[in-house]
C-alpha cells in the first residue's frame, strides 16, 4: 500500500517571475521511491518589449529527475535536474523576426508544503539555460 502511494502521479501549475516578465508553468510527475522521482513540465517565460519595440518571448518543454527530503511531516525540500527544449523568439524589431531553439540543462530547488491531503503549495527557483531561463514561482501540486 505504501509503495502504491509513492508511485501515485501528480499534476500542478505555477505562476512566477522570469527574466522576461510573468511566466506560467504546468507540470506533472510521480515519485519512484520515497526520495527519487521524475517530473515533466511546460514553461512559458512570458514576453518583454525591449528597445526598438522588439518583443522577446521564450518557452521550454522538458523533464528530468527529482530528489526530495522531508523537513517535517508536511514540509519537504526538493531538487530537480533535467533536459529542456527551449524556444526563444524576437519579433517586430524593424529588422525582421528571429527565433532560436536549443536543448538546455535545467536545475531547480524548492519547498513543498502539503497543507492538505489533496493539495500542496510549491515555492521554486529553476534555471533553464538560454534567454529567459530563470524562473521563481509559486504553485499548487495536486495528487491524482
Amino acid at each position: 500500500c505504501a509503495q502504491a502511494q509513492l508511485a501515485s502521479p501528480y499534476v500542478g501549475g505555477a505562476i512566477g517571475d522570469s527574466d522576461l516578465g510573468t511566466g506560467l508553468r504546468v507540470f506533472g510527475g510521480a515519485a519512484i521511491t520515497n526520495v527519487f522521482g521524475w517530473e515533466a513540465q511546460l514553461t512559458s517565460f512570458g514576453s518583454e518589449t525591449r528597445f526598438n519595440n522588439c518583443k522577446a518571448s521564450a518557452w521550454a518543454l522538458g523533464g528530468g529527475g527529482t530528489a526530495r527530503a522531508p523537513l517535517s511531516p508536511v514540509i519537504s525540500v526538493y531538487g530537480k535536474a533535467g533536459l529542456h527544449y527551449v524556444k526563444s523568439r524576437v519579433t517586430s524589431c524593424g529588422f525582421g523576426n528571429a527565433s532560436d531553439s536549443d536543448i538546455e540543462v535545467g536545475v531547480g530547488a524548492g519547498l513543498l508544503w502539503n497543507f492538505s491531503p489533496k493539495a500542496a503549495l510549491r515555492v521554486e527557483f529553476e534555471s533553464i539555460g538560454g534567454q529567459g531561463g530563470d524562473f521563481i514561482s509559486v504553485g499548487v501540486q495536486i495528487p491524482l
